[in-house]
């Protein structure tokens, strides 16, 4: 963050645009990032929001880890353009995932209940880490 809107600006704006144009670097670069956000979603997919975490949660106890990197990716180029309102819902999705798969895969689990358990240990985490 402190890269793009800090550091960039004050090599690339400051001196060399006309100082009237110096708020033009907002617009250009959230519009870059929303760009590469919708970028990384039809080339990785989609991520998934909050209320289809849940949705998968119930119904099979787990969110698939195919959705790991297409909401790290949307997410960090959505708080990079400054839109950082609510970055513990990608988190909380990205550990749901992440401890289903941990539960399954590392702990072999089969039963559903226990692996949803699990995942919500892993949401249960995320949050506690914001507040």
């Amino acid at each position: 963050l402190d890269m793009i809107w800090k550091e960039l600006p004050n090599r690339f704006v400051v001196d060399k645009w006309p100082e009237n144009t110096y708020v033009l670097w907002i617009p250009l670069i959230t519009f870059t990032m929303s760009l590469f956000c919708g970028l990384s979603i039809y080339y990785l997919g989609e991520p998934g929001d909050l209320a289809y975490t849940i949705q998968c949660i119930h119904e099979k106890g787990y969110k698939g880890t195919h959705h790991i990197l297409p909401m790290i990716a949307a997410s960090q180029f959505t708080i990079l353009a400054g839109a950082s309102l609510g970055p513990e819902a990608p988190l909380v999705a990205i550990c749901a995932a992440t401890a289903g798969f941990i539960s399954r895969k590392l702990f072999k689990q089969t039963n559903r209940n226990v692996v949803r358990k699990h995942t919500f240990m892993g949401m249960s985490g995320a949050l506690a880490a914001f507040f």
